[in-house]
């Protein structure tokens, strides 16, 4: 029932953001300004998506080549796809985890922990470099008092991402602590989730972090090739775009980021003298291309039966 009525708060406050989005945009300006997008722009975005969704993949299969038996590449990819689908209809893309009920022979809670050290570690740079690309930005894009409220709040959440940091670079020092609390010593699935974060070399945390990073900049780049298809040009509009990744990291209220997405994307590209139907109506392109399209991919492995070995 909580779970029922959580889904229910989120989606309310997607249809909430949604109402602010087009009270300050009309969904005909939208329409019009995407239908002034250059077709060579939009193929392009539609191209990167297979590198979107080959860096997830990446990422994925780095963290499962570790187990003792890796599962096949097929079997990876399925599990992406519904991962990506579960993390569209969830806030926060918590969803994304029923990735690992896609595979039968291995720990759930191990595989649970990797999946976990996946969204965080792609949290870490998007909240990281999301906060840099913040400070470059005018201090005219919110008001004072929100603009205070992200500062601490940001500060806070750069702070708790140190840790995940330090996992990635002394894994070993930072378990140890953990084992310290005696509590967590004598959860059962904390030693599999324990065994499987120690099984990780130095490489494939490298790598872990590469493939995020890689990632991140292909979001970046489908984000500011739109919005110089529509016709604003400026030196701080992937800043922008990677200021609006973190304002949504940050408050992840609404299901798929969708319309708190939008309004953070209009006020920060309009502090840069922007009309903010274009960086609404990029936003709105770049949702449907980077999560609808990889939904409707994954519905027929859904469809199919997901739990396949």
């Amino acid at each position: 029932m909580s779970r029922t009525w959580s889904w229910l708060l989120r989606l309310g406050v997607t249809a909430l953001a949604l109402v602010l989005v087009f009270r300050q945009v009309q969904l005909d300006q939208v329409l019009a300004q995407v239908r002034l997008l250059p077709v060579s722009i939009l193929e392009l975005c539609l191209l990167l998506l297979v590198p979107n969704i080959g860096f997830q993949y990446l990422k994925w299969r780095t963290l499962l080549r570790s187990l003792p038996s890796p599962p096949p590449a097929r079997e990876i990819l399925r599990s992406t796809l519904l991962g990506m689908l579960g993390g569209l209809l969830t806030p926060g893309r918590v969803g994304e985890h029923a990735r690992v009920l896609v595979f039968r022979g291995v720990s759930r809670s191990r595989l649970a922990g990797l999946s976990l050290l996946d969204r965080l570690v792609s949290s870490l740079v998007t909240v990281g470099a999301g906060a840099l690309c913040l400070w470059l930005m005018p201090r005219t894009a919110f008001p004072a008092l929100f603009s205070t409220g992200v500062m601490i709040y940001g500060g806070a959440s750069l702070l708790g991402h140190m840790a995940v940091l330090a996992l990635l670079l002394q894994p070993s020092r930072v378990l140890a602590w953990l084992e310290r609390w005696n509590w967590l010593n004598r959860q059962p699935r904390w030693h599999q989730v324990r065994e499987g974060l120690g099984a990780l070399d130095g490489s494939r945390r490298l790598a872990l972090l590469g493939w995020a990073v890689a990632f991140w900049l292909c979001f970046i780049l489908q984000f500011s090739l739109l919005v110089g298809g529509l016709g604003f040009s400026h030196p701080l509009v992937p800043a922008a775009a990677g200021s609006t990744f973190f304002l949504s990291a940050l408050f992840p209220f609404s299901l798929g980021d969708l319309g708190l997405r939008e309004l953070f994307s209009g006020a920060l590209y309009a502090s840069l003298g922007a009309d903010p139907v274009i960086a609404i109506s990029a936003s709105l392109v770049l949702f449907s291309i980077n999560a609808l399209l990889p939904a409707l991919l994954a519905l027929p492995l859904l469809a199919g039966g997901g739990r396949r070995s």
